[in-house]
């Protein structure tokens, strides 16, 4: 479990803040700062851009501080009788940048929440804090932080998988971020680890499959329905990605 010390959000500073603590904390220190920041990595100071996260280790030196601008954080203190960094990509007292490749701010307010409301809250905190560090385990194990425009390429994923029937191509991707098709698809992979109309194929089938157990609909009007424009193209392509036809899938529902 989780014990929470103390914590705070939205915690603003001056653009001339600076913590130096040598000996930390007998806890471990969960910080995100939201604004560009010196941050201690090694035993080195370095400037690391906003949105960039770091797990202090008990009796670990702090240092953090605001990079010639104004600083906001936000802050946990807590113990743990588990040893939930087992499995994780990230070490103590590394700097991980996490950018815009989820909402860790969301998860600090969430768990401030259930801290404060404080009744029988213990197991909320905790599934909330382990799905938060899986999170940033993700992060720092895959790389894809790093990817220019992820906020864009998410919201581009997500309508591929909302609108299966779109006439989906790599062109139509690529203009919808500015980029070129060859960079469009660099992008992408980069990002997902698989090809754009790759996911595209998968969104066609994942509906398809929905409509022929859910729905009484006739393969001539499931195909077009899922983005087809020929019954042998959806046939072909479905047995591939499930290794049965339409209609044997269908004989599937109770």
């Amino acid at each position: 479990m989780f014990n929470i010390k103390c914590m705070g959000c939205d915690y603003p500073h001056e653009s001339d803040f600076e913590i130096i603590r040598e000996n930390g904390y007998d806890c471990y220190l969960a910080l995100f700062v939201r604004t560009k920041s010196r941050l201690v990595s090694n035993g080195s100071i370095k400037s690391y851009p906003s949105n960039t996260f770091v797990l202090f280790d008990k009796r670990s030196p702090h240092y953090y501080a605001a990079d010639s601008e104004e600083y906001l954080d936000d802050w946990i203190q807590f113990d743990s009788d588990d040893d939930f960094m087992s499995g994780m990509n990230f070490r103590l007292d590394t700097p991980v940048y996490i950018g815009d490749s989820f909402d860790l701010d969301s998860y600090f307010h969430m768990i401030r929440n259930a801290y404060y409301r404080c009744q029988n809250n213990n197991a909320v905190i905790y599934h909330l804090m382990s799905a938060m560090f899986r999170e940033i385990s993700q992060c720092a194990g895959s790389g894809a932080v790093q990817v220019r425009s992820l906020s864009s390429l998410l919201t581009l994923r997500s309508r591929i998988f909302s609108n299966p029937e779109f006439d989906w191509s790599v062109s139509y991707m690529a203009s919808q971020l500015n980029v070129s098709v060859t960079y469009m698809q660099e992008l992408y992979h980069k990002a997902f680890g698989v090809s754009c109309m790759s996911d595209v194929i998968k969104s066609r089938i994942i509906k398809a499959k929905d409509l022929l157990i859910s729905t009484d609909k006739p393969i001539e009007l499931i195909y077009p329905a899922c983005g087809y424009k020929s019954v042998v193209h959806f046939s072909r392509q479905f047995k591939k990605m499930t290794g049965v036809s339409p209609s044997d899938w269908r004989k599937k529902r109770p």
